[in-house]
């Protein structure tokens, strides 16, 4: 079985992938660099809301991958498992990295899959329990959590060969 992947984004931008917004000047006849356009939003998390959740909520309803480019905020209680030891960690703190991704679990008709474990990733390091970076299972907000992500629809063409 083999599959080859598109990927299509909802609103093209003409960003140049260093976030600055920037257009791609072309020299001479050079073709145009082959990356795809990104469509960047900044979702609020409200207070008390389980992060986490959120953004696997949002790449499960909206059938997209979310990609995390970074985070702001603070936490009032996180559960971590850091990375080599793999013990879990509880406490409390402001974000110093976010980063990470969700994908949906889609059928073969495009139904979403609803499963009580996200399917993706998310890397956090926070100020009041370790400057490493572990991967987080729970994250509830602290005030307003402000969280910079990237969303792709992923379009499978010729699944089965």
């Amino acid at each position: 079985m083999s599959e080859n992947s598109s990927i299509t984004v909802d609103q093209p931008t003409t960003e140049n992938g260093n976030g600055q917004g920037e257009q791609v000047i072309q020299l001479g006849n050079m073709p145009p660099p082959l990356s795809p356009p990104t469509a960047r939003r900044i979702l609020v998390i409200p207070h008390g809301a389980e992060i986490v959740s959120v953004l696997a909520y949002i790449s499960r309803a909206s059938r997209q991958a979310v990609y995390i480019l970074s985070g702001r905020g603070c936490v009032s209680r996180a559960n971590l498992v850091s990375l080599p030891i793999r013990g879990n960690r509880m406490g409390i703190g402001r974000i110093l990295y976010l980063s990470g991704w969700f994908q949906p679990m889609l059928t073969d008709v495009g139904v979403a899959v609803h499963s009580s474990r996200p399917n993706g990733i998310l890397h956090v390091s926070l100020s009041g329990v370790s400057p490493s970076v572990a991967i987080a299972y729970q994250l509830f907000a602290f005030g307003d959590v402000e969280v910079l992500l990237t969303l792709f629809t992923i379009i499978y063409l010729n699944r089965f060969f």
